[in-house]
């Protein structure tokens, strides 16, 4: 099939969209089952991400094939609670600690430098668990957490831009020349980047007067071009297969930017709660004058049979 005439679609030069999506096959529409199975799926994979196990799985399918335990030795009995403890623990925190002794330090300077769970959690990897303490330079230069907003940013308009595609049933085309961008389809073509009227079909059998002109944005020559693509007798078939490739092409890349948007939301955020959190503690020492307790070993040990 010949493409239109005059009419470039999700083509430039030094990208050409349509053909690479074309290796891949098309998009087509996933079922809402389907899609619920996904969710349940990476659900299950987040929590067992936090809390550092595979044991929330590993528990309910021994339950099914053996049923509750009700004779178990003592002591294994209670080093599974334990480490169901400390799985609990990470999970509903966020805060991967190794062991149940150091989720019970960590718990102790909390309360004894009046920070939140979820404020030491916030800090990711910048707060060392083992000496209950801010890791020395843990907060980024201004310079990087700039670029994560600039990436953050970005792409959040490269998914809202995916999202559009996906959602849309007009093709996105320009003319060869570089012309303004519009979505095309067998019956109007409507610009994109500024609020004009579409050009229909109809309007190409008069004559292209001023008032056509200013009502479209087009030009009088691209009001022609656009007049002999609509005559295209493959058109409709055209667009059809535009469209599948353009939903096809958003699917696929929009979990690009999610990845990318959501690590460096995760970089600002986590540099930002540090910040945040070295500013109180700093705040607290100039009033009481003194030092906090500021570290684990100033905290004693917890056996992990006690409370």
């Amino acid at each position: 099939m010949q493409r239109p005439p005059s009419v470039a679609f999700i083509e430039m030069d030094t990208m050409i969209f349509s053909e690479i999506v074309t290796g891949f096959g098309y998009w087509s529409p996933i079922p809402a089952a389907a899609l619920g199975s996904v969710l349940t799926v990476a659900g299950i994979v987040w929590v067992c991400w936090r809390a550092r196990s595979l044991q929330p799985i590993t528990r309910r399918i021994w339950r099914f094939v053996a049923g509750e335990p009700t004779l178990l030795d003592l002591d294994i009995q209670k080093a599974l609670q334990s480490e169901a403890s400390l799985q609990h623990f990470r999970a509903h925190t966020g805060i991967p600690c190794r062991t149940l002794e150091e989720a019970k330090r960590v718990i102790r300077w909390s309360k004894d430098n009046d920070e939140s769970l979820q404020d030491i959690a916030s800090t990711g990897g910048k707060f060392d668990r083992t000496k209950c303490e801010l890791k020395p330079n843990s907060v980024d230069h201004g310079f990087l957490r700039g670029l994560a907003l600039l990436a953050i940013t970005l792409s959040t308009i490269g998914l809202v831009f995916a999202l559009v595609f996906w959602q849309s049933d007009a093709a996105w085309v320009w003319l060869k020349d570089g012309s303004p961008h519009f979505a095309l389809t067998k019956n109007s073509a409507q610009p994109i980047f500024h609020k004009k009227a579409a050009l229909r079909a109809q309007d190409c059998g008069g004559k292209i007067d001023e008032t056509l002109i200013t009502a479209t944005g087009f030009s009088s020559r691209e009001i022609a071009q656009v007049c002999e693509i609509f005559q295209a007798k493959d058109l409709d078939t055209f667009v059809k297969n535009l469209v599948e490739q353009q939903k096809f092409l958003s699917l696929w890349i929009s979990p690009y930017f999610i990845f990318f948007g959501l690590m460096s939301l995760n970089f600002w955020w986590t540099n930002s709660a540090t910040k945040d959190m070295l500013g109180r503690l700093q705040k607290r020492i100039v009033e009481k004058n003194s030092t906090l307790p500021a570290t684990c070993a100033s905290l004693p040990v917890v056996d992990a049979d006690a409370g």
